[in-house]
């Protein structure tokens, strides 16, 4: 027990230390950019959620929103697919957003439904380009993906612009 309050008071401790602190370089980083940004950003977490573990996991637990989507499956020039799930708009030149998900992800993860909500309340439309083996469906060949195929990523933009033709913005 004794233990433990000794834990509780240095993680409280640890807590209010970091609470209203800018990271370094932050301020040099993030001067005043074309007119747009003319001092820091700050964030201070809620007292019930403070700590970045705590900010990334909250989310798992809240409901995620509801939106239709258009599943699209893209065959790839080397046998195999990607699935796109596609938020339409009633308007054709409506611009389009593009959310790639992040490890294992999906277009069903909460950050991707709520951008995608949100581009929805603007009249625009989007797309989630699934990676390889994050679509629900096993891929067919044994190729997995990494962040860092940027071929692969050039590829699925090509792929999304040749669905949406220019002058439409991505």
């Amino acid at each position: 027990e004794a233990h433990e309050a000794r834990t509780r008071a240095r993680r409280q401790r640890l807590i209010r230390g970091m609470r209203g602190r800018t990271p370094r370089g932050f301020a040099q980083r993030h001067h005043q950019t074309a007119g747009v940004l003319a001092t820091p950003l700050s964030y201070s977490a809620p007292r019930w959620l403070a700590g970045g573990h705590a900010q990334t996991i909250w989310p798992y637990r809240l409901r995620r929103p509801l939106i239709e989507l258009r599943r699209e499956r893209v065959e790839t020039s080397d046998g195999d697919f990607w699935d796109f799930d596609w938020l339409d708009a009633p308007s054709s030149d409506a611009p389009v957003v593009v959310v790639f998900h992040g490890l294992e992800g999906s277009s069903d993860s909460h950050y991707a439904r709520s951008l995608l909500v949100a581009a929805a309340r603007a009249g625009w439309r989007g797309v989630v380009p699934h990676f390889r083996g994050c679509s629900g469906e096993p891929n067919r060949l044994p190729r997995a993906y990494h962040s860092g195929d940027h071929q692969e990523i050039a590829a699925m933009l090509a792929a999304v612009r040749g669905a949406v033709p220019a002058p439409v913005p991505l």
